[in-house]
């Protein structure tokens, strides 16, 4: 875990754009589920997109700075919860899925 990569910066910018207030510079953090699912994250859960936003802003709107700081963190949370449902169903432990 990196950081964001030039692309995936340019791509969640881009994003961010699209559903920022259009008179200002920043996006209500109301808005995030629907911007993680125009970007493909299937079914984003709202109370976490706004602990995580919580963590990045004191306020309810984030400014790009912030939202690519949520980027990271809900990149990294994602990875974890995947890693979870493997681990579920990896009954060996060995890293891979038996058939």
């Amino acid at each position: 875990d990196g950081g964001l990569s030039q692309s995936e910066m340019e791509r969640y910018g881009a994003s961010f754009v699209r559903f920022k207030d259009p008179d200002g510079p920043e996006m209500h953090k109301d808005e995030l589920p629907n911007l993680l699912a125009f970007l493909g994250f299937p079914n984003p859960d709202p109370q976490i997109c706004r602990e995580l936003a919580d963590e990045c802003a004191d306020y309810q709107t984030l400014e790009r700075a912030d939202f690519l700081e949520f980027m990271e963190r809900w990149i990294s949370h994602e990875r974890e919860r995947y890693r979870e449902i493997f681990a579920s169903y990896d009954d060996d432990g060995s890293g891979f899925l038996d058939t």
